[in-house]
């Protein structure tokens, strides 16, 4: 009785055969019997029914050539496997998730499982690609399968340029707020996810910022003023990834604040003794192991405070806005005023002054309750940039004047009050002299 031709029987000729077989999933990877490979290059699967698919990728031996070089063609029915689908590029396309990873696996020469899968989906939420990623002793493996029509490939399809993970979620978070989080790589971005924060990154590295579809952002921005957190890696390419993000997001129409905040820099905010090299946001997350999600979105929040704002407005879009002067209270607001037409200078120069000197008187006798637990001081640094002799110093002189006015008044009152005091004790050491003699009579 002749046997039924199984996946097990062809694996079964081939190891007698002497031909090396592994196996990879639901897929056994051998020597192709038909031309006498070396590689691993012959896939033998179950196919529709139980038929036995066979694939050459070196030479691509048909169905009937392998099951002669195996002895096998007229001991039982063959099943002649369809060529398999193909875009119009010559990938193959795999009808499952599962098939493609298998080869993706087969292709980077390994049986393990990738040890994460991140989906990049498009603006509608249909799914456009998925990233494996393998961790080994050697470094990281990356490797990407795409969806298209009828199942998946590996690799990309041909587009010019990917989304941004997690853009369906970047879609919502941007009905209600204005403030995105770019980290580099999807593992921080993740753990960035993970304490509530908005977060995505560009596809395939540091290097690969250019390929992806920032400009979805302005058709995300609604008109809106966008803000973009930008947290790279501590290492160069995390620097070079935050340059390359700016001078892309300076080219956008909606031109949104841009914020590079190194997470290294801000080691007293996060209580660090030291912040890894090539740390990113996954890395300080352990490094706060035991920290509540409200904890780590404070200091979140202060190392952007901390950090210097700048928008991606270049010098030639730039238009001049005068000093809101009328923000000011009306006696800052009429010193400004005044003094910038008497000595025929910008009221900037005098405004920027006095915001300073007057946070110096308030100093720490008033606070600002921002939580229950977050208090600040009129604390405040300002610094005036302009050429020399555009009016800096009288900007100064006209700011600091009241101020000098009520450092001089408080001088004489401290003298006078020195004096009454050095009067008061010599009457009052006279007045004790004579109190003593006259108790000891």
């Amino acid at each position: 009785m002749k046997e039924s031709l199984s996946v097990e029987t062809v694996v079964g000729r081939l190891e007698s055969g002497g031909y090396a077989v592994k196996k990879y999933g639901s897929v056994y990877r051998a020597q192709c019997p038909a031309h006498s490979g070396d590689g691993l290059n012959l896939a033998v699967s179950e196919g529709e029914n139980g038929k036995v698919l066979t694939v050459c990728h070196s030479r691509g031996c048909s169905h009937q050539e392998v099951m002669q070089a195996l002895g096998i063609e007229k001991e039982k029915p063959v099943f002649v496997k369809t060529a398999p689908k193909k875009t119009a590029y010559g990938k193959t396309v795999h009808p499952t998730v599962e098939k493609a990873v298998t080869a993706a696996m087969f292709g980077v020469s390994t049986q393990q499982w990738p040890n994460a899968i991140y989906r990049y989906d498009n603006i509608d939420g249909s799914e456009n690609f998925r990233i494996l990623r393998w961790d080994t002793e050697n470094g990281k493996i990356t490797r990407p399968i795409s969806k298209v029509d009828g199942g998946y490939i590996c690799g990309t399809k041909t587009y010019e340029a990917y989304p941004i993970y997690r853009l369906p979620q970047i879609v919502e978070r941007l009905k209600v707020q204005s403030r995105i989080y770019v980290c580099e790589g999807e593992k921080a971005t993740d753990a960035a996810v993970s304490v509530g924060l908005p977060a995505t990154t560009s596809a395939f590295g540091s290097r690969s910022a250019t390929k992806t579809d920032w400009a979805v952002l302005d058709k995300l921005a609604a008109g809106r003023k966008l803000e973009i957190i930008i947290l790279p890696d501590n290492d160069e390419p995390g620097r070079k990834y935050a340059e390359t993000l700016v001078d892309i997001f300076s080219k956008l129409k909606s031109k949104p604040i841009v914020r590079v905040v190194s997470l290294a820099d801000f080691w007293q905010i996060a209580c660090m003794d030291k912040f890894p090299h090539r740390g990113g946001f996954q890395d300080l997350l352990e490094l706060l192991d035991g920290k509540t999600e409200t904890d780590i979105l404070h200091m979140v929040e202060k190392m952007i405070e901390e950090t210097v704002s700048g928008t991606t407005d270049t010098e030639d879009n730039l238009e001049w806005e005068p000093f809101p002067v009328e923000l000011l209270p009306s006696s800052i607001a009429r010193l400004c005023t005044k003094s910038a037409k008497a000595k025929n200078i910008e009221p900037v120069y005098v405004g920027i002054n006095s915001i300073a000197a007057v946070a110096s008187i308030i100093g720490s006798s008033y606070k600002i309750e921002l939580k229950k637990d977050w208090r600040e001081p009129a604390i405040l640094w300002t610094c005036l940039v302009a050429d020399s002799g555009s009016g800096k110093s009288p900007g100064l002189d006209s700011a600091m004047e009241p101020l000098r006015t009520l450092q001089t008044e408080a001088d004489h009152g401290y003298e006078q009050q020195t004096t009454d005091y050095e009067t008061q004790k010599v009457q009052y050491d006279l007045f004790f002299e004579y109190w003593t003699r006259q108790r000891r009579r």
